[in-house]
């Protein structure tokens, strides 16, 4: 004969009182447990991996993830590991455990992932760099012209020369 319990759990978070119950016995998740691995804010473009585990857990279990959005709990993927990247995402999460029978869901964990906007001294720099290709292009570019404008007077006076007019003449001393 299966014999089963019933617990419940209060969790008390900066956020909100979270209780559960799971019922312990065959055919049941157990307490789920929700990790994140890095557990601390990442900026954004590095990825938070939230991975869900039970004690004990039957064959047939189905994951889901829900985020609070707007004071309601959104479903937001399945199975048992979720990867988060953006910070758009950030918030709270928590995952839960159907079976036939029951369902249990994990402690809310909060997910911080920050967005890294250019500081001052970036922008700073980033408008140095842009000033400096343009004035190297313009100190290019008045060469450029320089030596085109040289080459085209030496060409100008041995055309004239070849043309039989007198070239530049030395002035007498």
């Amino acid at each position: 004969k299966l014999q089963m319990t019933e617990q419940t759990f209060g969790y008390i978070t900066p956020y909100q009182e979270f209780i559960t119950t799971a019922v312990a016995g065959k055919g049941n998740p157990s307490l789920l447990q929700l990790e994140a691995t890095p557990d601390y804010p990442v900026a954004a473009g590095q990825s938070v991996h939230l991975h869900c585990s039970a004690f004990t857990m039957p064959d047939s279990v189905t994951w889901s993830w829900q985020h609070l959005e707007n004071q309601t709990w959104r479903e937001v993927g399945s199975g048992r590991t979720l990867t988060l990247t953006e910070p758009k995402q950030s918030g709270l999460y928590h995952c839960r455990a159907k079976s036939q029978s029951q369902q249990s869901t994990s402690p809310i964990h909060p997910v911080f992932i920050i967005s890294m906007g250019a500081t001052v001294g970036e922008n700073l720099g980033i408008a140095a760099f842009v000033l400096s290709l343009l004035a190297l292009i313009i100190n290019l570019a008045i060469l450029f012209w320089l030596g085109w404008h040289r080459l085209g007077d030496t060409l100008t006076t041995s055309n004239t020369a070849a043309k039989g007019f007198p070239g530049p003449q030395k002035s007498p001393k």
